[in-house]
């Protein structure tokens, strides 16, 4: 059936999918739904991916390392329109603005991007540069006390 839906009908559905709040309990509902759109076939996999890979959202080093290494490699750091790095969970390494900024370097698209972070760092604006043409840039660094 989908053979028979143009690629711009798709697009909208997958749209839809990743849009609906109301019948998904999260926004991770959403994206396992866009992912298993991706595995169905090669043309919903080109189809579903630039949907997937409009907001990108990471809780540790290790995640922000995995994107930057994916957008690299498969290209898809440009449909990346939505930016957030947030500090999930205690004892997780803790990456830093400067990391964060490095790793968006490869999402050229980024219209907002949103970081917070638990951890001491001095924040140097000549970083954000490459956000300056972007509509929301929102940082909150929350410091952390030495013990």
């Amino acid at each position: 059936m989908a053979a028979r839906l143009a690629d711009e009908l798709l697009v909208l559905i997958f749209d839809q999918v990743a849009a609906d709040r109301e019948h998904l309990d999260t926004r991770r509902g959403a994206k396992e739904g866009l992912a298993s759109a991706c595995l169905a076939s090669k043309r919903l996999r080109r189809l579903a991916q630039k949907v997937l890979w409009r907001q990108v959202e990471v809780r540790s080093a290790e995640q922000l390392d995995r994107v930057r290494r994916g957008a690299a490699l498969s290209g898809l750091g440009g449909c990346v329109v939505v930016f957030r790095v947030t500090f999930a969970r205690r004892g997780a390494p803790p990456f830093t603005v400067a990391n964060a900024v490095r790793a968006s370097s490869f999402l050229p698209n980024v219209e907002r991007m949103e970081m917070s972070s638990r951890q001491d760092e001095a924040l140097r604006l000549d970083l954000l540069e490459p956000f300056s043409s972007a509509s929301l840039l929102s940082i909150s660094l929350a410091v952390c006390s030495k013990r």
